[in-house]
């Protein structure tokens, strides 16, 4: 397994968030301790825009959690503040206009991506 991000991903995040990325990838020492980039969640971040719509997120931000996991959050004005949380077992999503809020698995995050913010979008 590879902690490399797809040409989709770079599309979506920009060439900020590429780098951000790099900077998880080589840093594992933090202020709070060692934290590593879950290869699973890097897999499923790639996995999950290779099956969702093609989309702009306009401006997004990256952030790896505690848990080592990738998250995107980005605001705009359909879904108002929004967040994607790439666990190792399933997908956090939060769209906060739209009343969605929950952890789900692949399929139903894929699903759910699509109908409320692909649609909005393409």
């Amino acid at each position: 397994m590879s902690c490399n991000i797809s040409d989709n991903v770079k599309k979506v995040i920009g060439s900020h968030g590429e780098e951000r990325f790099k900077l998880f990838k080589s840093v594992g020492e933090w202020h709070l301790g060692v934290i590593t980039l879950s290869e699973i969640s890097v897999s499923n971040f790639n996995m999950f825009f290779e099956d969702v719509e093609t989309i702009k997120l306009g401006e997004c931000s990256i952030f790896m959690t505690d848990e080592g996991h990738i998250r995107l959050e980005w605001y705009d004005d359909i879904c108002g503040e929004s967040e994607l949380e790439f666990g190792e077992n399933n997908i956090y999503i939060y769209l906060e206009d739209v009343d969605i809020e929950g952890h789900y698995d692949f399929q139903s995050a894929i699903k759910i991506f699509n109908n409320v913010v692909g649609d909005v979008r393409l």
